[in-house]
């Protein structure tokens, strides 16, 4: 509503103006408490999806390793690359038949830096071997780590858990 096109408005009119005014007000507070609400239930939906995510994610990748420190060359062909790796679970870890479905660099080639190996076994038996046997590595002049294949998300949150722990566990050391 607006006010009359008079030189003065009477009190009516700026009664009814107000009075406009506050339902105006009354429904943009109702609009704002259902689209908060909403909101909130879009949060919720939206965690629940990322874990549900998380756990498919995790479920695809568990027959995966990630290998650092593996040389890399610029015009490395995936055979070549399944060679080095295989040199590593025969020669480094002492395991003979372990089946590899794919091997593939990951993240994008930069000078001197090595690009980490996603290495994909055909059974999870043959996965497991290579995991328990990872701190059996010897590094020569470049040690070769062996990690578990997870969600960036998910390596980020273990993270901050162990730095929780650790500084819990550091203060109830010097409370003692």
């Amino acid at each position: 509503m607006t006010l009359p096109k008079k030189t003065e408005p009477t009190n009516r009119d700026l009664m009814n103006f107000l009075w406009e005014m506050r339902k105006d007000i009354k429904e943009i507070k109702t609009d704002v408490a259902n689209i908060t609400s909403r909101c909130e239930r879009l949060e919720i939906k939206n965690q629940t999806l990322r874990k549900e995510n998380d756990k498919l994610t995790l479920e695809i990748r568990r027959n995966n390793l990630m290998f650092s420190n593996i040389e890399d060359h610029k015009n490395e062909t995936p055979q070549q690359l399944l060679t080095k790796i295989t040199d590593v679970i025969v020669n480094g870890l002492g395991l003979q038949g372990m089946d590899i479905d794919t091997v593939t660099r990951t993240g994008e080639q930069k000078p001197e830096k090595t690009r980490r190996v996603r290495v994909r076994f055909v059974r999870q038996g043959h996965r497991d071997q290579v995991w328990n046997k990872r701190m059996t590595l010897k590094p020569k002049n470049n040690p070769i780590y062996i990690n578990q294949d997870e969600p960036q998300r998910i390596i980020q949150a273990n993270i901050e858990k162990r730095q929780l722990r650790k500084k819990e566990s550091s203060k109830n050391q010097s409370s003692d």
